[in-house]
């Protein structure tokens, strides 16, 4: 299985009004989801990031995880504005979507 998830070059693009990488927090670009393919299929290799993306297998799979949690821990060491960014985005998401739920709920009762 192969784990694009992590942190690399891909996924760390700094926060800006245009994003190359991401539509949004969930959705990446063509360009992403092309770098993905050809990773995948072993295909333009020298055209994706060395770091985007790991073939994990059960003999690598703890360690792959174990990777993931600590290079998140350093992120957020490094980048605690971006880290309540995020957290503050996340809060108001979640609030929105109670607000629509409430009103939906009122509409169908």
């Amino acid at each position: 299985m192969w784990d694009f998830y992590g942190h690399n070059t891909i996924t760390l693009e700094p926060i800006q009004d245009v994003m190359e990488n991401y539509v949004d927090n969930f959705h990446y670009t063509k360009l992403v989801g092309d770098l993905i393919l050809n990773r995948i299929l072993g295909y333009k290799d020298n055209e994706v990031p060395a770091d985007f993306g790991v073939l994990v297998t059960k003999e690598n799979l703890e360690f792959h995880l174990a990777k993931i949690r600590a290079d998140r821990g350093e992120w957020v060491k490094i980048h605690p504005n971006e880290l309540y960014l995020v957290e503050s985005l996340q809060i108001k998401f979640v609030e929105e979507l109670k607000k629509q739920n409430k009103r939906t709920l009122h509409i169908v009762s």
